[in-house]
């Protein structure tokens, strides 16, 4: 295991605005995108956060340009079919969103399907511990615990989620994804150069041309406080609802600070001095 650090999470905007600034971003480009990353530190999806930004000065570096929405074109395959030995398709992320009342947050759905983020993955790696069972495969189709068999030739693969219901999911989330918006899916007949081709479909729903946004507030306010009134399975442990946990974890970090790994650390160091941004000068930013 490797020691943490723990950062505030406005020290880390600040250095992560000047590297995306020294990297050519004008200012709000910079502290925008710092900003998501961020703030997917804070509702606790470290593997979406700052540890991102090494990657961002990669592409960079490389004069690429990726737009992210929902599935994953030109690059090669992270997620093993259901059966299957080897990697045929990204995580395809899933969001679904209800808004929320005066008594309850929105509620929101934003999950791979797979049986872990890749970023998480990543995280495991540079923290140099395992990841759950059940996870991974090897590159000889049989389940490991070991990060590193996503790193290294010939790769490993994520399982889908839930067997083959989250494997069912994806499959359709990659030809919703895309097939019907236009976009590529990853099947090789589109090209593969290494990138992040992503497309996404929409769909948006006028709740006044159903039941009325009154009713759903209703339905909202009733079902949830039915469904967190189940006495927990834990002690201490009450039951929650999609967006919670990011709620909670937002809450923890913005009072205690945000833990980046040492391995983390180094690379966003290393990113830093690429686009002419001196170690000390990080340190002095994400200090402060």
């Amino acid at each position: 295991m490797t020691s943490n650090r723990r950062f505030r999470h406005d020290a880390l905007q600040k250095l992560g605005g000047e590297i995306f600034r020294r990297g050519g971003s004008e200012a709000a480009e910079a502290d925008l995108v710092i900003g998501h990353l961020v703030n997917a530190n804070l509702a606790g999806h470290d593997s979406h956060g700052v540890g991102m930004v090494p990657s961002y000065i990669r592409h960079l570096k490389a004069g690429l340009v990726s737009l992210h929405f929902v599935n994953v074109a030109d690059h090669r395959g992270l997620v093993a079919p259901f059966r299957g030995s080897d990697a045929r398709f990204s995580t395809n992320p899933v969001c679904i969103a209800i808004p929320g009342t005066a008594a309850q947050p929105p509620v929101l759905l934003d999950m791979a399907t797979s049986e872990v983020a890749m970023g998480k993955v990543r995280v495991a790696r540079n923290e140099k511990r395992p990841v759950p069972e059940g996870m991974l495969i090897d590159q000889h189709g049989q389940p490991t615990t070991d990060p590193n068999v996503m790193y290294q030739e010939p790769h490993g693969a994520l399982r889908a989620f839930g067997k083959h219901k989250g494997y069912a999911l994806a499959v359709v989330t990659e030809l919703l994804a895309g097939g019907l918006s236009g976009g590529n899916t990853i099947q090789p007949g589109n090209p593969r150069a290494g990138g992040a081709l992503n497309s996404m479909t929409a769909c948006l729903v006028d709740p006044m041309r159903l039941a009325g946004t009154e009713w759903l507030r209703r339905e909202t306010d009733g079902f949830v406080a039915y469904v967190k009134a189940s006495p927990p399975a834990v002690p201490g442990a009450p039951v929650l609802v999609p967006g919670d946990p990011e709620r909670m974890a937002r809450e923890e970090r913005l009072r205690d600070g945000i833990a980046v790994d040492a391995t983390t650390w180094e690379e966003i160091l290393t990113a830093a001095e690429q686009i002419g941004l001196a170690r000390a000068d990080a340190k002095k930013l994400a200090a402060s």
